[in-house]
């Protein structure tokens, strides 16, 4: 009984052993939160480190800002490296206190301290702006303004756009925006598509660990918000190694047909329509519309697929005699494989709906990491099941994959594959589809 009083008391010392997310700890304190930060952050402080290897030389008269900057870790972060003029802002007191006394202890020039509680409308006080900054750090901030409103996760993902969009405007034509932060409240794939639609360029992942990471981003030269589609194209060009400009032909998959592969019904083996032609290889991320038109179009050619592959007959029995499946065999890898069509974005696409239903067989609707996994191996990619250490294809997918409301499965559905991997480069479909045979 004492016990069950213990914990409830908010002062008692027994919320150090609950965790953050069941109001463990005592977060808001300055002082217990730099003295917990990196035991229960262990890889904060590289994350710190990794940032700093990553910026751009930073002139002793660069204005850096560290948003939301607490007791001054991000920003001492930089003054460690580069001699620029360093402000720190956060709502509170102490922390500023203690950023101070941090800077004092590294034997750095003290920090300009903003005591101010940032809104939307005045992110910082209009007699900090001044020409804009030339540097800023979020370091374990944007999350923070998101976890403790009781917004739906529409309203939360336009709260975010709309602070970055504030933060945007707070830099100097040129200037960069780091953020420093653990996966929570967005997806990474989320945040790298919401920099991009309210404008910044260069934007992309600099580090990630497990649930932490670096993201980098700028502000066109020019001052302005960079169009939806030039910020798509940075992104894309970023990924060139894997996404290779498709090449430019009439933009209508309307008279190609699906080459059935040797197993498939033969009833697959018909034109399938054209995905609107007004869509790219990377479609602009801004462009709500599009974005939303292609995926009902790439759903639709989805049902088309599973309603030919229900009528179709079942394929004849392969040979079961050793020898003559060994004929077999012989006979289709003697066969010349043609050299695969030089096709159009739209008409890549619109092949996608048959490349996710091999891996798909249950038609579930949904990839698991497994099939994931097997349309890697299919195509000679890393699929993270080696000894490399290389996790980053589970992070990928554990950062988009969503929950079916009918079945409660997790998993990725057309539109997820199509916009998070193939559309933002981290697969290249045009060698898939050519590798699975489905071009």
């Amino acid at each position: 009984m004492s016990n069950q009083a213990s914990a409830a008391d908010s002062s008692s010392w027994t919320r150090n052993l609950q965790r953050g997310g069941s109001g463990g700890g005592f977060w808001n304190d300055a002082a217990w939160y730099d003295a917990h930060l990196a035991q229960r952050m262990p890889l904060h402080g590289e994350a710190l480190r990794r940032m700093t290897l990553v910026l751009p030389p930073l002139a002793p008269e660069a204005r850096v800002l560290d948003f939301l900057g607490g007791s001054g870790a991000a920003a001492e972060a930089v003054a460690s490296v580069y001699s620029a003029r360093i402000h720190v802002l956060d709502s509170s007191a102490e922390r500023l206190k203690r950023a101070a006394a941090r800077f004092e202890r590294a034997l750095l020039p003290p920090p300009t301290l903003i005591e101010h509680s940032a809104t939307l409308a005045a992110p910082v006080p209009t007699s900090a702006r001044g020409a804009g900054f030339h540097l800023i750090t979020a370091a374990l901030a944007l999350h923070h303004l998101l976890e403790h409103t009781q917004q739906s996760s529409d309203e939360k993902l336009a709260s975010f756009r709309a602070w970055l969009t504030a933060l945007h405007d707070l830099l100097q034509p040129g200037g960069h925006l780091f953020i420093v932060d653990h996966v929570g409240q967005l997806p990474v794939c989320t945040q790298l598509q919401q920099l991009l639609t309210v404008g910044f360029i260069d934007v992309d992942v600099a580090w990630r660990v497990d649930d932490m990471f670096v993201i980098g981003a700028r502000r066109a030269l020019d001052g302005a918000k960079a169009a939806p589609t030039s910020a798509a194209a940075s992104y894309s060009k970023q990924a060139a190694h894997v996404a290779p400009p498709p090449v430019a032909l009439p933009a209508t998959a309307a008279s190609l047909p699906v080459v059935a592969s040797p197993a498939a019904p033969a009833a697959i083996s018909q034109p399938v329509s054209a995905v609107p032609a007004s869509h790219s290889l990377h479609p602009s991320l801004s462009d709500d519309e599009q974005i939303n038109q292609m995926i009902a179009a790439l759903q639709a050619q989805n049902e088309d697929l599973k309603a030919r592959l229900a009528a179709a007959p079942s394929p004849q029995a392969q040979p079961t005699d050793g020898a003559a499946a060994s004929s077999a065999v012989s006979a289709v890898s003697a066969t010349p494989v043609a050299p695969a069509p030089a096709l159009s974005s739209d008409a890549l696409y619109a092949k996608l709906p048959a490349l996710f239903s091999r891996f798909d067989p249950s038609r579930s609707g949904q990839l698991s990491f497994a099939a994931l996994q097997q349309l890697c191996r299919a195509v000679g990619r890393p699929c993270g099941d080696d000894d490399s250490g290389d996790d980053s294809l589970w992070w990928t997918y554990q950062s988009v994959a969503q929950a079916d409301p009918n079945t409660g499965s997790v998993g990725l559905s057309l539109e997820d594959l199509s916009v998070h991997f193939y559309q933002s480069g981290v697969f290249d479909l045009r060698n898939d589809l050519a590798k699975l045979h489905i071009l």
